[in-house]
């Protein structure tokens, strides 16, 4: 009988609901869509002339918490077009897994930092194959930001890039 009530009462803890509906718990994913604000810094290759606006998605799935603190990995796709010297234009399509370290200090207000690692596809495929213009490899890129939830699944979220010092902006979903 000692045993049945310690499993009851321990089931019952485990659905009384959270104090603060708006941090995150294990299991919970994210889709998030932004586009760059502000670039600070110039392209890595003096050949490319021209680089458009880049535009992310990602999805995020949150497999750790513990107390405040907060880890999520998922997979991010990142699309720009970018123009080298010969004036054509190329689009280029990142593939990236993040790691998210998430810290929940105020309700609501979630302040992360990561890491990626990905793949740039470029169309562009210069004639001299040991030629350094286009995007076309490996790439990783360390962040900062910070997401407000406007609502429970709701959120608008800010993030700077160590990738030429982007500014993005966007919104993301929570599920």
């Amino acid at each position: 009988m000692l045993s049945f009530t310690l499993i009851s009462a321990q089931s019952q803890q485990s659905t009384i609901p959270t104090t603060n509906p708006d941090t995150y718990m294990k299991g919970d994913m994210l889709l998030s869509l932004d586009i760059q604000a502000v670039k600070m810094a110039k392209p890595f290759s003096d050949a490319i002339t021209w680089e458009g606006v880049p535009l992310r998605a990602g999805f995020e799935y949150l497999f750790f918490n513990k107390n405040k603190i907060f880890l999520s990995t998922g997979l991010n796709a990142k699309y720009l077009r970018h123009q080298p010297g010969n004036g054509n234009n190329y689009g280029v399509l990142g593939l990236a897994v993040p790691i998210n370290i998430h810290v929940i200090l105020i309700p609501r207000l979630d302040t992360y930092l990561g890491y990626k690692i990905g793949y740039y596809f470029d169309g562009y495929n210069p004639a001299n194959e040991s030629s350094t213009q286009g995007y076309e490899g490996m790439y990783s890129d360390g962040y900062l930001g910070v997401r407000y939830f406007l609502t429970p699944n709701f959120a608008i979220y800010s993030e700077l890039s160590a990738d030429a010092m982007r500014l993005y902006g966007g919104l993301s979903y929570k599920f």
